[in-house]
């Protein structure tokens, strides 16, 4: 049978409440809003903890925790499972699990190009700015992984809290950076992770000299 709805696995659901507490606000008011932008390779999904409402809002109800998304996004999101899991290198961060979604990271790179290397792709990360602060990402200390298999780039990342509103923009500035500067990419992975916490000491002496510290 076809899955229905928005899942949260106990995984999931326990790492929601725990980010509920250390932001100190109230499950009984706060909805886990989910939503998706872009197409193919340029899909990514979103989440973020409000206690606003909509009209046309898709709600569901996960672990005890209310999942909501538009009823546009829900085309793109039914049957989705949300879990959270660790990663390489012992970060952690949310992952989706969504029906016919999982080429969603592939895309096609030029083969006539060379593949990717980690230095040519962590140099593109350094033109990658949080709007916020000016500093580039990997000098910020965002970057807390980098891996290239073939032709596929697998990037772990976090953002200076949980309830940055800038995560969609940054990520997509990376990818689109990635793309502009390694054209022979074929699938870009970016896992946000919260895990271990990201804190001033994350960056580099050249971060820290432009912040005038």
């Amino acid at each position: 049978m076809d899955r229905q709805g928005i899942e949260l696995t106990q995984k999931a659901a326990d790492q929601i409440r725990k980010v509920v507490a250390e932001q100190q606000l109230d499950l009984t008011k706060e909805r886990l809003r989910v939503g998706v932008t872009g197409d193919g390779h340029l899909r990514r999904y979103s989440l973020d903890l409000e206690d606003v409402a909509y009209d046309d809002d898709k709600v569901f109800e996960s672990h005890g925790i209310k999942v909501v998304c538009s009823a546009k996004d829900l085309s793109s999101l039914n049957g989705a499972i949300i879990d959270y899991q660790q990663v390489a290198g012992g970060a952690a961060g949310f992952t989706f699990d969504v029906p016919d979604q999982k080429h969603i990271l592939k895309g096609s790179g030029d083969h006539d190009q060379p593949p990717p290397d980690v230095e040519t792709v962590r140099q593109a990360l350094y033109h990658v700015f949080d709007p916020e602060v000016g500093v580039n990402i990997v000098d910020l200390g965002l970057i807390y992984g980098l891996e290239v298999v073939g032709r596929d780039v697998h990037i772990r990342m976090t953002m200076t809290t949980p309830a940055c509103p800038l995560g969609d923009q940054i990520r997509g500035d990376t990818e689109q950076s990635i793309r502009g500067r390694c054209p022979g990419v074929d699938s870009i992975q970016i896992t946000t992770v919260w895990e271990p916490k990201w804190s001033h000491d994350k960056m580099t002496p050249e971060g820290k000299k432009q912040l005038g510290w």
